[in-house]
């Protein structure tokens, strides 16, 4: 594999966790606020 496309698709990959993981904390405290506020 060419190491370029390697390096792009780890890349890819990592800011692919990095965003997952920041919905995931996004969607806690949202169902923190409304369990607080409930």
């Amino acid at each position: 594999m060419n190491a370029r496309v390697a390096y792009f698709y780890k890349e890819r990959i990592s800011f692919n966790a990095f965003s997952l993981l920041t919905l995931l904390a996004n969607v806690m405290s949202s169902a923190q606020m409304a369990v607080l506020h409930a």
